[in-house]
């Protein structure tokens, strides 16, 4: 009766297949982009006296580039969404810019490697809100890894306060814990328009750091070479959300760790090699805990697996919800479970039986991730005891 069926059924798993590989290449494109973060800030001229003017050129070029974005994809209607923002937007805005602030403090504080594990328990913090705010359900495996990366940080924690950087170890998990909010916020209102968020916050950023700057009688110009750098910076902050709001709402939470994996590993590995002129190598205790963090990050990640359903046609018409499990009747097989994965789209489809495959992680990134946090550890040990 509907010669189409088994046609529609492989269309829609390809077409699920397609937009699944687009969505994990922008979410690693977005973690390799700011990944470079990190020795960007390495090459400014005295940092610590430009934190306030480097983020006040920073937040404006993450807004001249997102409102670029937003006249490019929407024309003269993308003011309309500035006004549809609400409250989820303006609060991930405020936890963005939190995230802005923090991050410049903690690095010019401390050292890269301690930043950036800091800032690899964003998926952790964000699934502790996420049970808070949205009722969401956390498998046993997150939280045994979220224990783990607890006894992570409180190792770089120690090292923090053996080497007097309190203060960077402090903002930079302040840093992941505004992340984590506006990660949440992403999925708090599916229909809060995300690229006008991450636009508002750079204009707050800017807004807020030329205030103080007022209040300290001090002026936004920095040497030219700062700007030039704030501007890189920011357009790699910029590109780089872009591409996360793009790809982040295929994904649940836990399978963006792997992005957390890319944007530190390569960020710690970035200033440390001697080609780029920082030869900033973590110690011994950083790196410890950074490895009991990515082991959290790893474990957690391996542990997911993402569950599809096959689906045949049948004879009625069904429109196919977003992620929820349904219960189907039909005269000539019963109840049907039928189960939609999180990444398709909205469809009116035909339905008839349901079969299910799981996909294995790709360990690819994995190994590559164990293979430069080992070859960090044995050159620390080496310059500080060989």
């Amino acid at each position: 009766m509907y010669p189409a069926g088994d046609n529609l059924q492989q269309s829609e798993i390809n077409m699920t297949e397609t937009a699944h590989s687009k969505a994990l290449f922008f979410v690693l494109t977005a973690g390799i982009l700011w990944s470079f973060g990190a020795l960007t800030i390495r090459y400014m001229v005295d940092p610590q006296n430009y934190r306030w003017q480097y983020l006040f050129f920073r937040g404006l070029t993450v807004a001249a580039i997102l409102c670029i974005f937003l006249i490019a994809k929407d024309g003269g209607r993308f003011l309309n969404n500035f006004r549809r923002i609400g409250m989820p937007g303006v609060v991930g805005a405020f936890g963005l810019v939190g995230a802005f602030i923090c991050f410049i403090w903690s690095i010019t504080l401390t050292t890269a490697a301690n930043t950036l594990f800091l800032f690899a328990t964003t998926p952790f913090l964000a699934a502790l809100m996420g049970i808070v705010i949205l009722k969401e359900k956390i498998r046993p495996t997150t939280w045994v890894a979220m224990t783990i990366a607890l006894v992570g940080i409180t190792v770089m924690v120690i090292e923090g306060l053996e080497a007097g950087s309190v203060l960077g170890t402090i903002t930079g998990f302040a840093a992941a814990c505004g992340f984590s909010i506006f990660s949440v916020c992403l999925r708090w209102r599916k229909e809060t328009p995300q690229f006008s968020t991450v636009a508002i916050a750079g204009f707050l950023c800017a807004i807020l750091t030329a205030g103080i700057l007022f209040l300290q009688n001090d002026s936004v110009l920095m040497p030219n070479r700062n700007i030039y750098l704030s501007m890189v910076h920011g357009t790699l902050v910029g590109v780089g959300l872009i591409f996360f709001s793009l790809g982040a709402k295929y994904f649940p939470a836990a399978e963006l760790n792997l992005l957390s994996l890319v944007e530190v590993v390569g960020g710690v590995i970035w200033v440390y090699l001697p080609i780029f002129g920082i030869n900033e190598v973590p110690s011994m205790l950083t790196v410890v805990g950074g490895c009991i963090v990515t082991s959290a990050i790893i474990l957690d990640s391996v542990g997911t697996r993402y569950k599809r359903e096959m689906v045949k046609v049948i004879g009625f018409v069904y429109q196919a919800p977003n992620n929820h499990r349904r219960d189907i009747r039909h005269p000539d097989s019963g109840n049907l479970r039928l189960e939609i994965p999180r990444d398709a789209p909205l469809l009116t489809m035909n339905l008839v039986a349901v079969g299910s495959r799981r996909r294995a992680p790709d360990l690819t990134a994995t190994h590559n991730v164990i293979c430069n946090l080992a070859m960090l550890v044995i050159n620390s040990i080496y310059l500080q005891f060989g």
